[in-house]
């Protein structure tokens, strides 16, 4: 099952089943929106977020701009959320194992707690990833990280993931457009 998405605000990428992770400098809130419109239009989605934020409005907006059938789409979209890093350990482990693809939002940002022991974090991350490459066995598996601060963190954690993927896609932060006010 390979399906490729593209876009002019999306780099290609490739879900078939295999971990494809995709590093932004930034939350990229408009593209990560079209990718889960685009995934969600072909079928049922399973998206796990590792922050509270997922674009709920703007992709029942983006959907509506594709179809009259929003809540049939929308039905699709099987959500979980973890906010620690031990909750995201458990959605992983207690994924099942069937065919709807899988994509993980914000997964090392629950791995930035420094009330937590970085060796405890870093071995947590480490079954994580195991178990991402687990359910890459039965599903496509699509991971977008953020880039974030502290950067030693980051660079140990992209490391660990990385290491497990088949694609890794490193996105450029968007220049932003500046407009000048009017003056009158």
């Amino acid at each position: 099952m390979d399906i490729q998405l593209t876009s002019p605000n999306w780099p290609i990428v490739p879900l078939s089943r295999k971990v494809t992770v995709v590093i932004t400098p930034g939350r990229e809130t408009e593209k990560i929106t079209e990718l889960i419109g685009a995934l969600i239009l072909r079928g049922t989605l399973y998206l796990m977020a590792g922050s509270d934020w997922v674009p709920a409005y703007a992709l029942t907006r983006s959907i509506r701009r594709q179809t009259v059938h929003i809540r049939e789409v929308m039905n699709g979209l099987r959500l979980a959320r973890a906010f620690t890093c031990y909750q995201m350990l458990a959605l992983l482990e207690s994924a099942p194992p069937d065919h709807d693809p899988l994509l993980v939002l914000d997964v090392m940002n629950t791995f930035f707690d420094q009330d937590i022991p970085l060796e405890t974090r870093s071995r947590t991350f480490g079954r994580c990833c195991r178990h991402l490459q687990r359910l890459a066995v039965y599903r496509p598996v699509a991971v977008i990280a953020q880039k974030k601060l502290p950067l030693s963190d980051f660079q140990e954690f992209e490391a660990q993931l990385t290491a497990i993927t088949d694609q890794v896609v490193y996105m450029e932060a968007a220049l932003e457009r500046v407009l000048q006010p009017a003056l009158f």
